[in-house]
Parts: structure tokens; sequence; C-alpha cells
């Protein structure tokens, strides 16, 4: 089973995101909205001057805050 990364290539502000700063994010759906994991960064119908790319993948998130929230969350012990 896969998920969706998102990879933000302009923000909300228009402004066109530095190649460094590209990276892939893991896609949530929370409120309606499509947004990114680390920072609820809106992109989709709800932010119409976001420009971006989408995938669903199995792997592939390079977003380090990301992958540093995922394993606070695996690290949790229920």
């Amino acid at each position: 089973m896969g998920h969706g990364i998102v990879k933000i290539l302009v923000d909300d502000s228009g402004e066109i995101r530095h190649l460094d700063d590209q990276v892939w994010h893991l896609s949530v759906y929370e409120a309606g909205c499509n947004m990114t994991f680390c920072e609820g960064e809106l992109y989709g119908p709800a932010s119409a001057a976001t420009e971006f790319e989408f995938k669903d993948v199995k792997r592939g998130i390079t977003c380090p805050k990301c992958i540093e929230r995922i394993k606070d969350i695996k690290s949790i012990q229920l």
C-alpha cells in the first residue's frame, strides 16, 4: 500500500520555491483540504496560487521535517 507525496513548486503567496526547498512531503487530507504533513501547507483547490507535483508511492519522502514527525509518531508505544 502506498501513500501520496507532494512537492511544492510555488507557494500560496506565488513565491517560487528554490530548488533546494523543493522536497517531497507526506501529503495528508484533513479538514477538507490537502496539505503537507510537516507544516500543514495547503495545496490544490484550497490554494489556487500553489503549484505542485503529486504522486502515489511506497517510498520517497525527502522532507526532513516530515521524516522527523513520522519517526516521532512511530516511537509512541500504544
